[in-house]
């Protein structure tokens, strides 16, 4: 029994020594083991900082050199202006390039249609119908045609507007789009709020353009576009370069007045002898500029235009000239055509007609 107490005893003792001599190697391995690694630690921290220094001197004055934000933002917004700048000469070109073609196309489909108005015509005159009857089929093939319809259109318009504000002409150009649907004053009030359309000045136009038969009404008070002007769509959709040429026709017609006063007191530029009548002569198909007297004493009916005469202006002097020859004593009347400029096509349609044109330019020097 002693023995074998003995016995673990020892064996407690020596369990117990190997524990503590473990301890004791693995607390030195690991010293060790960190003595070795710091200066590995150290060496790596020594060349980090020896590439910074590196890069510092040789980025250095190139960072120096880098622009300061106020710098940057300023050509950042030169650059801004230029780009739309570019955008802007680009789509100008664009936009005159397609206009030029479009005039060209204009003009082959122009041609092409005068050719099919002249034969038209001329089987038309070789029919047998009254003068009344061709001329009422003579006038819807020039509306077929189309000639002059711009200008025409924007004479119409520009009475019928009746203002050069944009905002005026603004709202009534909004005013005559309703109408293609229809529209009620007295429901549609936020529709004319929205378009920025004074209610009392609307109602009073709408009035306006009933009495002159571009709308028609029904009976719950709601106006709708006659379609016979329906053509005026095409030309409301840029209020702004309507009103440009409102100022242009208002210009030309000052320009016309000036025109129709120097040439009065000039006559002697038209022909030699010639004389003013003091009285006016009104017919039918309207009133000629000048009548006057020529040497022989035949009257002369001078119609005037500036700067260009058109085929509706032919046309007008032409009928003055028939109903004037159609007068008893009339037989011997002139007419002649008088403006800066005028088309070859014009002149060949006088001459048909035995009227006498002449080119004059505006000379107030």
């Amino acid at each position: 029994m002693i023995s074998t107490a003995y016995l673990q005893v020892e064996m407690v003792e020596i369990f117990a020594l190997i524990i503590i001599a473990l301890v004791i190697i693995i607390s030195a391995v690991v010293f060790l083991s960190r003595r070795k690694a710091k200066p590995t630690d150290d060496s790596s921290l020594l060349l980090f900082q020896q590439q910074i220094d590196n890069m510092r001197s040789e980025y250095g004055k190139k960072f120096e050199d880098i622009p300061s934000e106020d710098l940057v933002r300023e050509l950042t917004g030169r650059m801004k202006i230029l780009r739309e700048w570019s955008i802007k000469s680009r789509d100008d070109d664009n936009r005159e390039r397609l206009e030029k073609i479009t005039e060209g196309i204009d003009e082959l489909k122009k041609d092409g249609k005068e050719e099919l108005l002249e034969f038209a015509k001329k089987v038309i005159s070789e029919s047998t119908i009254t003068r009344e009857e061709f001329q009422d089929i003579e006038r819807r093939l020039d509306k077929f045609v189309g000639d002059d319809a711009k200008e025409e259109n924007l004479k119409f318009l520009s009475e019928l507007f009746d203002s050069r504000t944009q905002s005026t002409i603004n709202w009534k150009c909004n005013l005559i789009k309703l109408l293609r649907v229809g529209v009620a004053p007295k429901v549609d009030i936020a529709k004319f709020v929205h378009e920025n359309i004074p209610s009392d000045t609307a109602n009073n136009y709408l009035k306006k353009l009933e009495k002159r038969g571009i709308v028609y009404k029904e009976e719950i008070d709601s106006f709708y576009i006659n379609e016979n002007y329906e053509w005026m769509y095409s030309y409301i959709d840029k209020p702004a370069w309507l009103k440009e040429e409102f100022e242009r026709r208002d210009l030309m017609a000052l320009k016309e007045k000036e025109y129709q006063i120097w040439l009065k007191n000039n006559l002697e530029r038209v022909e030699s002898g010639l004389l003013k009548e003091e009285r006016e002569s009104t017919m039918e198909t309207g009133t000629i500029d000048f009548l006057c007297r020529d040497i022989d004493g035949k009257p002369v009916g001078l119609e005037l235009k500036y700067p260009k005469a058109s085929k509706a202006d032919a046309k007008q002097l032409i009928a003055y000239a028939i109903e004037q020859r159609e007068k008893t004593g009339g037989e011997n009347f002139r007419g002649i055509m008088i403006a800066p400029t005028i088309p070859d096509s014009l002149k060949k349609l006088l001459s048909s007609h035995e009227l006498e044109y002449r080119e004059i330019e505006l000379d107030t020097t």
